[in-house]
């Protein structure tokens, strides 16, 4: 057995379902709101109502690269373990929440899993990232659109946990290329996907204010200097964590494994007292 076929084995025996039933408190926002955190049975607050994400995904051609070996500004290559491999998305995907339209721009992926479960990792994580419409990622942006820097949380991002299995086909097209981009000079690999089939049945989610868990220049003026410096990064993302899982074969997750073989899951964040909730309707699949 390979070394990181067992490290994908050893992950399974140590997650735990994703379709619990949690209970916990609540209190005031605190000064940082890092990501990803561990989600607890004791941390967590019945939310009053669903979370109402209304998906309109379409099947679109998207655009497969590696982040690794993009550079700061002093010119230094950012470490491995804050790079993936991340899908840009053509426009025209979006999701409605709470009456505001938020655009698909990529997804990208985590191994182990970025969010933790009463202390778990799973085996992987899928990313789906969004921005607030009429926003732009530009300290200039176009007649009509708004600085996203400007706008409180313009990022929505959808967290997926992905565990051994063979029941969500489209995922495994993501990983069916003969090669994957090793770096981020690699050319992009173009894979036609129905975005739609990339979100598990069931609404049930966590959700909290947090932000990106690598160092980007979207929609701040934070330099990728002063972030991997300080560790923090920017705070502008609402977070939706999906109590159902995708799943996705062994050989699939090897292959990504052998893109990034120590891993590439920031370590879960301080919550620094910021309430976390959970929705009522468990939704097993």
């Amino acid at each position: 057995m390979t070394p990181q076929r067992c490290f994908l084995l050893a992950l399974r025996t140590v997650a735990v379902p994703v379709t619990l039933t949690l209970f916990g408190g609540n209190a005031a926002m605190a000064q940082f709101a890092q990501t990803p955190i561990d989600i607890t049975s004791q941390i967590t607050t019945l939310a009053p109502y669903s979370n109402g994400i209304e998906y309109h995904y379409q099947t679109a051609t998207v655009s497969l690269i590696n982040t690794f070996g993009r550079k700061d500004e002093a010119n230094n290559v950012i470490p491995k373990k804050l790079a993936g491999l991340k899908a840009l998305v053509p426009a025209g995907s979006y999701v409605i929440v709470q009456g505001i339209r938020y655009n698909l721009l990529q997804f990208h992926f985590h191994q182990p899993s970025e969010h933790t479960l009463n202390g778990n990792h799973l085996p992987m994580e899928v990313h789906f990232v969004h921005l607030r419409e009429g926003t732009q990622d530009s300290r200039t942006p176009e007649p009509g659109f708004t600085d996203c820097a400007l706008v409180d949380r313009p990022a929505l991002a959808i967290g997926v946990f992905i565990v051994p299995g063979n029941a969500d086909r489209e995922i495994q097209e993501v990983f069916a290329p003969p090669f994957l981009p090793v770096y981020s000079s690699s050319t992009p690999i173009p894979v036609n996907l129905n975005l739609s089939k990339l979100i598990p049945d069931g609404a049930a989610s966590w959700r909290y204010l947090g932000g990106l868990s690598t160092p980007e220049t979207t929609c701040n003026t934070a330099t990728l200097v002063y972030q991997l410096s300080s560790d923090i990064f920017p705070e502008i993302v609402r977070w939706y964590v999906l109590q159902n899982v995708l799943h996705l074969p062994i050989d699939d997750m090897d292959k990504y494994h052998a893109l990034f073989e120590e891993g590439d899951a920031r370590p879960v964040q301080n919550l620094n007292g910021r309430p976390v909730f959970r929705d009522q309707k468990q939704n097993p699949r």
